[in-house]
């Protein structure tokens, strides 16, 4: 039977809250349930109820959620699950990630890709740096992910499957972006705001095809079976995603009679 250890990180669940935590020996988790010491916690079966208490094996989103400690607005997973397939990352893949804030998203591309993947993860600000640097210490499944404290201007690198973008003015790094992907892979990317998403669209004129822009809305609904409807408050906006495939120019074709002579 695969049960609890000491040290292992679970998650708490009370009604509707769900807390974070690790389970050390001397330790107890207080709430309005009562007192959960962890030592009777320690040798029982994951998926245990205590009292008025659940504890799980954590999933990658209560990771993110719950356990990201937050010096950036994070990608949701509401949109990070989905950018995962739209990438079409997959086991092997290798993502470049410019801009990782808190590597909330480094953590999902990370599973996403698998041992035999790679993520390089960018990012420009030393204190952003520093705290994705403990997070990803703190919650890789994987050593599979390099992270670069630089500006991507100076980042080398070629070849990736797919890249995704999460800075301020992503148009300026178009050109470098389009160095670092293969032919015809997938680039990603996120904005706050509806004139971000204008420039960004000028600048995808140039090199890429298959533009695409959308937002992903998320709304719960209330678990009691008696009174089933939706939660009071939903998390509406929270970024526009685009997405494009990098295209390579050619010389226009020839006339009407040239191709059905090529065909």
């Amino acid at each position: 039977m695969d049960t609890m250890c000491r040290d292992d990180l679970v998650v708490v669940v009370y009604r509707d809250k769900k807390y974070l935590k690790k389970l050390e020996m001397e330790k107890s988790f207080h709430g309005k349930g009562g007192i959960l010491p962890f030592a009777s916690v320690i040798g029982c079966p994951w998926g245990t109820r205590f009292g008025e208490y659940e504890v799980f094996r954590p999933a990658i989103e209560d990771i993110i959620m719950y356990g990201v400690r937050r010096e950036t607005q994070i990608v949701f997973p509401k949109d990070a699950f989905f950018i995962s397939v739209k990438l079409d990352l997959k086991a092997g893949s290798r993502v470049v990630e410019i801009g990782t804030g808190s590597g909330a998203l480094t953590l999902l591309l990370s599973r996403a890709v698998g041992p035999e993947g790679q993520v390089v993860s960018i990012e420009k600000e030393e204190r952003h740096y520093k705290n994705a640097q403990k997070n990803l210490a703190k919650y890789l499944e994987f050593r599979n992910t390099e992270l670069f404290n630089m500006d991507v201007l100076d980042f080398d690198g070629r070849e990736f499957d797919a890249a995704f973008v999460d800075v301020r003015e992503p148009w300026l790094y178009m050109e470098g972006i389009r160095t670092f992907l293969k032919g015809g892979a997938i680039a990603g990317f996120i904005v706050p705001t509806a004139n971000q998403v204008s420039d960004l669209l000028q600048a995808l004129r140039q090199g890429f095809g298959d533009v695409e822009v959308m937002e992903i809305l998320f709304r719960r609904y209330k678990t009691v079976a008696a009174r089933l409807r939706p939660e009071d408050r939903m998390v509406g906006h929270t970024g526009y995603l685009l997405f494009a495939r990098k295209i390579e120019l050619i010389k226009e074709m020839g006339d009407s009679s040239e191709l059905r002579d090529s065909v």
